[in-house]
């Protein structure tokens, strides 16, 4: 009952390597891909738009060329990005799609990257004891955290918010679980230390549930949960047992 133009309307959505051509990644025609995104964005309009597994970045601006009044920024950073292009695996990018009239970007930021970048050159120690036992694997091999810190103004009342797009692990098995613990505990200090007053909005895929985890014992993003400065708003979707 609360009109759309009184509230800041936020979504999220894993886009299935959205734009990739390589067989097996994502669906086959790339073309009906966009046309059905694009349908599914004009019958939403939010005000955000956090986005997972971007492979064609020049596809989704072209696609938004018919959402007028929407724009759209990407991070360079995704699984295993410091090797180059890969000819077998698409890039999984985060980006973030928003209404340009509600939404003024002020800065980017990509977590982690200078503590992720020397530690798998072997130049610090900080995730020697990363439980993949490799630095590298650290949030999905380099799929790091990407703050946007924006203005949002509604009806000429302005917050400052830090959104954080994250596409968290995949995988339900010990070692999976183990990374997502680590990775949501690294997270959880970097926001407390920087971040202990700003407006957070954590989006994404979080490829795990809040009630429970998809494996065994509690959810990987308790360490949120159990914090009383965090409101986790999609918790009453994994409690009624449905996907979000």
């Amino acid at each position: 009952d609360i009109p759309a133009n009184e509230t800041l309307d936020v979504m999220t959505w894993n886009m299935e390597f959205f734009g990739a051509t390589i067989t097996n990644f994502g669906p086959a025609d790339v073309s009906l891909q966009a046309a059905n995104a694009l349908k599914v964005f004009q019958a939403t309009l939010p005000d955000v738009i956090a986005v997972q597994e971007i492979s064609d970045e020049a596809l989704l601006a072209d696609m938004l060329l018919q959402l007028p009044g929407y724009a759209v920024i990407c991070s360079d950073r995704f699984s295993r990005s410091f090797e180059g292009p890969d000819s077998t695996f698409p890039p999984q990018k985060l980006c973030l799609i928003y209404n340009t009239e509600v939404i003024e970007i002020l800065e980017t930021k990509v977590l982690f990257e200078q503590i992720y970048d020397e530690a798998r050159m072997g130049l610090n120690n900080l995730l020697d004891g990363y439980p993949s036992g490799t630095a590298s694997s650290f949030w999905s091999s380099g799929r790091l955290p990407w703050l946007i810190t924006a203005i949002a103004d509604i009806n000429g009342v302005k917050e400052k918010i830090n959104f954080i797009n994250i596409h968290a692990k995949s995988g339900a098995a010990n070692e999976a679980l183990a990374r997502k613990r680590f990775d949501n505990q690294a997270l959880k200090d970097t926001l407390d230390a920087f971040y202990p007053d700003a407006n957070i909005i954590l989006l994404g895929d979080y490829n795990d549930d809040l009630d429970e985890s998809i494996g065994s014992g509690p959810s990987t993003y308790e360490v949120f949960i159990s914090d009383s400065d965090f409101d986790g708003v999609t918790i009453s979707l994994s409690e009624a047992g449905l996907r979000s």
